[in-house]
């Protein structure tokens, strides 16, 4: 029974480390699993987000475009009627040369309500950064998770390469900044206003 001893200490003490190494394996899997769980829907959003910023960037440029456009064809319209209303002056008809006159200054007030529209699609671009540094905000978050799966994993790693790069930048926005539901926000403003008068 002299050798059975020791032997049996020797493999309770084995018996003992592994226990003791198979729950800090599982304290290691607890820890990374709401690191990963938070990296796991941070990416999908910030991905959609991304989309989004895309999209409505697309569709304030079309329209942008659609009101040049638009201005131009005009511009070519109130050339031409001037120079009728010219004509019209030049032989003595001057209640053509009033209705002419009448059709530029409609087309003028059109050019200039076109040339707000194209004022306020230009704030895409504040709404483009905000939502820019909303999913810059996410994926630097995925990447401080990350980094702490690197750690879980094979230690503190903070001082080696693989740290997380802060932004120096200071990132302001909000979350919820969207072009498109803007316009219905304004639209509301504006009823509110009209309901005044």
């Amino acid at each position: 029974m002299s050798t059975s001893e020791p032997m049996a200490n020797k493999v309770e003490v084995e018996i003992s480390g592994l226990a003791d190494f198979v729950n800090s394996v599982v304290e290691k899997f607890k820890t990374l699993q709401k690191p990963l769980s938070e990296s796991r829907e941070k990416v999908p959003k910030a991905t959609r987000h991304i989309d989004k910023i895309s999209e409505q960037t697309e569709a304030a440029a079309q329209r942008m475009l659609d009101k040049i456009e638009q201005m131009t064809m005009r511009e070519e319209r109130v050339k031409s009627r001037a120079a009728e209303a010219r004509k019209a002056l030049e032989a003595g008809n001057s209640e053509d040369a009033t209705a002419i006159m009448s059709e530029i200054a409609s087309m003028s007030d059109q050019s200039c309500s076109d040339l707000y529209d194209l004022l306020d699609a230009l704030q895409f671009q504040d709404i483009t950064s905000q939502q820019m540094d909303y999913a810059a905000t996410m994926l630097e978050d995925i990447e401080e998770k990350l980094h702490e799966i690197i750690e879980v994993m094979h230690g503190d790693v903070s001082s080696g390469d693989s740290a997380p790069v802060k932004s120096d930048r200071q990132r302001v926005f909000d979350p919820h900044a969207d072009f498109v539901e803007k316009k219905t926000e304004q639209d509301e403003i504006d009823s509110l206003f009209a309901d005044r008068k």
